[in-house]
């Protein structure tokens, strides 16, 4: 008999294999983002774009909590290209005004997929985008899907800073 015992499909570790294994890994991230990917019964479409994503995504989020001592979410990323493309730097936004700056990150960053169209400014200084025929609503289906086009857009507009 094996040193793992089987209970159904579960397979159980003995106790040494995870003291051996503890230690932390870079996989840690990605292995969780396909692990829920997974679950959620998502597959995408190619898999080593997806992987380098996640990948690249880590390390941004790793010297992102070097320079501000916390890994920040999604969110928080939008809100600070938002405020970046806002080219206002205030300290106190309202409610309404962080949710503006997250909606300006989403349209800058399809914009660099030709998705969005910008306008130009309004009398206060907010950018006003415009979307084009070429979102296709495909592209948007799912929550997994969303959020790895997201980071890819990103991962991009941080190449370009």
């Amino acid at each position: 008999m094996s040193n793992a015992s089987r209970v159904g499909r579960t397979r159980f570790l003995p106790t040494t294999f995870n003291q051996k294994y503890k230690k932390e890994s870079k996989w840690k991230i990605p292995f969780a983002f396909f692990f829920y990917a997974y679950l959620c019964g998502k597959k995408p479409q190619n898999m080593n774009d997806t992987i380098n994503i996640s990948l690249l995504w880590a390390e941004l989020m790793a010297e992102m909590q070097t320079n501000f001592g916390k890994v920040p979410d999604l969110q928080t990323m939008l809100f600070l290209i938002g405020v970046q493309e806002l080219g206002q730097l205030r300290q106190d936004f309202n409610k309404e005004e962080k949710q503006d700056l997250m909606h300006i990150a989403v349209c800058h960053l399809l914009s660099l997929q030709d998705h969005f169209h910008f306008i130009g400014r309004d009398e206060d200084g907010w950018p006003h985008y415009e979307p084009t025929a070429t979102l296709k609503e495909a592209e948007w289906k799912g929550l997994f899907q969303q959020e790895i086009l997201l980071k890819e857009l990103i991962l991009q507009y941080f190449e370009k800073i």
